[in-house]
């Protein structure tokens, strides 16, 4: 069973997890998960780490209208 996938915006880094294979369970290219991440190819990841997998664009909420009529 995948738990994440781009629908959910973030993964749970398990232990033996590695960005091609997270690339792999999420369908989300592994340059991609680097790039929202801010790593590199050589960053350690931890299990318990939470990775996004979408741009930061995308995963901000909308704010309610402020003008007044």
């Amino acid at each position: 069973m995948i738990e994440a996938s781009a629908k959910s915006k973030t993964y749970t880094v398990k232990s033996g997890d590695s960005f091609s294979l997270i690339a792999t369970k999420t369908n989300v290219g592994m340059s991609k998960i680097l790039k929202y991440n801010k790593m590199t190819i050589d960053t350690l990841l931890y299990p318990g780490m939470k990775l996004k997998l979408t741009s930061s664009a995308s995963t901000t909420s909308k704010k309610p209208s402020t003008s007044k009529k």
